[in-house]
């Protein structure tokens, strides 16, 4: 593993429920524990985003739903290489397994979502509690999910040489970063910019 610092897990619920901590003054009475959790890692290359940058659609997510939402917040890439983000989603995956209750949950049914990076995160950290004999989730949602880590030529690769949203050389700085490679200024600026 790499260097860890204390964890931080958000909990995004539209209803208060019986076993989490009460919200504030306006609940008087807590609602039922919901079947179901989604547990949520966000993308931004390894290197960017936070619990802030995906609250807005996880909050319109947990009031149609109806189950709680963790949103893992990891360490950023390239002051954290890899292995510690996937290592730092194991870990939180096994707290939240111990700790339903408190979050709200009976935990029936537990979704993992990622995107981008949190898509990669989420796969490599289930084959990693596969191996550690933890309870899978039920669904595991991969959304747009980087699984290319290695420089190949390939049809994706081809069509990044265009991308407008996330240019190649931007994309193999942050994996660059990721994997533990002193990152170009490029991707020091774009990292800069992306934390504001």
């Amino acid at each position: 593993g790499g260097d860890y610092k204390p964890l931080k897990l958000l909990l995004v619920s539209n209803r208060w429920r019986s076993g989490q901590p009460k919200p504030g003054v306006f609940f008087s009475t807590p609602t039922p524990v919901s079947t179901g959790l989604i547990v949520h890692v966000h993308g931004g290359g390894f290197i960017a985003q936070t619990p802030k940058s995906h609250e807005f659609y996880l909050r319109t997510w947990t009031k149609h739903l109806k189950f709680p939402i963790v949103f893992i917040d990891y360490s950023l890439a390239p002051e954290a290489p890899f292995p510690t983000a996937l290592d730092e989603i194991v870990f939180a995956y096994s707290w939240i397994l111990k700790n339903l209750k408190q979050l709200g949950t009976t935990g029936e049914k537990i979704v993992f979502i990622g995107d981008s990076a949190g898509g990669n995160l989420i796969v490599t950290a289930a084959m990693k509690m596969k191996d550690f004999g933890l309870r899978l989730p039920d669904r595991i949602i991969p959304c747009y999910p980087v699984t290319l880590l290695r420089t190949v030529v390939s049809p994706s690769r081809f069509l990044t040489l265009t991308d407008p949203i996330l240019p190649i050389g931007i994309m193999f700085a942050c994996l660059n970063a990721y994997n533990g490679k002193v990152p170009s200024n490029d991707v020091i600026e774009f990292w800069k910019e992306t934390r504001r």
